[in-house]
């Protein structure tokens, strides 16, 4: 028994494909990887973070983006909708749609690692 190969998407395959979607996805090495939604200690975890950061940029010619901003990074072809996003200097954007940053600074992804209630 065979099975079939992965077809695996272009960057060009992806951006189309995400652009049109209502829910967000990642991209590597040709597979799409849709983002989940984030849990209330995530959210105020992001938050906090958010503040931490914006105050010690203070005074730089730097500023603080959040998970709505598609992120390119060059070193790995990936794209991602990181956390939190460092931008300094100018903002590189990749082309006529505005909507993929090309030059972070630092880019955070908050990973929980256990939920607990109460």
């Amino acid at each position: 028994m065979s099975s079939s190969p992965l077809t695996k998407l272009t960057e060009q395959e992806y951006l189309a494909l995400d652009r049109a979607a209502e829910i967000r996805s990642e991209f590597l090495d040709g597979e799409m990887f849709a983002k989940s939604g984030a849990s209330p200690r995530h959210i105020f975890l992001h938050a906090n973070l958010v503040a931490e950061i914006h105050a010690a940029l203070r005074g730089r010619e730097c500023r603080v983006g959040g998970p709505d901003f598609r992120v390119r990074v060059s070193a790995t072809g990936m794209y991602a909708y990181p956390d939190l996003v460092v931008i300094c200097g100018k903002v590189l954007l990749m082309d006529a749609h505005q909507d993929i940053l090309l030059n972070p600074a630092i880019i955070f992804g908050l990973v929980p690692i256990f939920e607990t209630t109460g």
